[in-house]
């Protein structure tokens, strides 16, 4: 639209004044929706939104908020989401955009769980310092206990290390594959000589935070000889 004032005085002397030209009527508040960052999240997280003006005044500016879902206090959140200032559990996320005309509209929100604390794992078969005999099934069983008090354990992976080093200093391993429904176990070929072998397990939770496990085992196969 264009714009223009005419002025009269009390005498009917007139004056138009210069067009304004241009000039947007928008009255159509945008859209937006609130992009998840995920079911869990930990550390910092990048948020975002979809935002739509169509052929209004255009974007002016976006706010995000949180609270925890427990609550209903919003407060203004970065979009880097630093969330290791809060304490974990489930939280609700908001974007309000704004257009250039003044409209404003608010996303409905998406809830993600907030866990910055790691889970844990240990083995449960073989235990550290235990052994590996000659009775023992061949591909042996690894079995590892793991839990998270946060998102929840996502998945956990087994090694084998290539070498008798303990601990597996050299740090040569081959991966026997990841299991995601408990109990976490995994199949272990016996390697063909007796000595030390170092194995590991790592637990990852939802929101991606791991954990590490490893244990050294003695395989010994060879049977005893014996004379009365």
């Amino acid at each position: 639209y264009d714009l223009r004032v005419v002025a009269v005085d009390n005498a009917g002397n007139t004056t138009t004044s210069a067009a304004v030209t241009n000039v947007r009527v928008d009255n159509t508040a945008p859209s937006v929706t609130m992009d998840s960052p995920g079911a869990a999240v930990s550390g910092t997280v990048a948020l975002s939104s979809t935002n739509d003006d169509g052929s209004g005044s255009g974007i002016d500016t976006v706010q995000f908020e949180y609270k925890s879902s427990s609550s209903s206090t919003w407060d203004a959140a970065s979009p880097s989401w630093d969330t290791t200032l809060l304490t974990d559990g489930d939280y609700d996320l908001r974007a309000i955009v704004t257009d250039r005309a003044g409209n404003s509209t608010t996303s409905a929100p998406v809830t993600t769980n907030v866990d910055n604390v790691d889970p844990t794992v240990s083995f449960a078969t073989p235990l550290a310092g235990g052994y590996v005999n000659a009775a023992a099934a061949d591909p042996f069983t690894l079995v590892a206990n793991a839990n998270d008090v946060g998102s929840g354990v996502a998945s956990v992976e087994f090694w084998t290390c290539d070498d008798d080093t303990v601990g597996c200093s050299s740090n040569s391993w081959t991966s026997l594959g990841t299991d995601a429904t408990a109990p976490y176990e995994a199949s272990w070929a016996l390697p063909g000589t007796d000595g030390n072998r170092a194995l590991r397990a790592r637990a990852t939770d939802n929101a991606g935070r791991q954990e590490t496990a490893v244990v050294d085992v003695t395989i010994d196969r060879v049977v005893p000889e014996t004379t009365l």
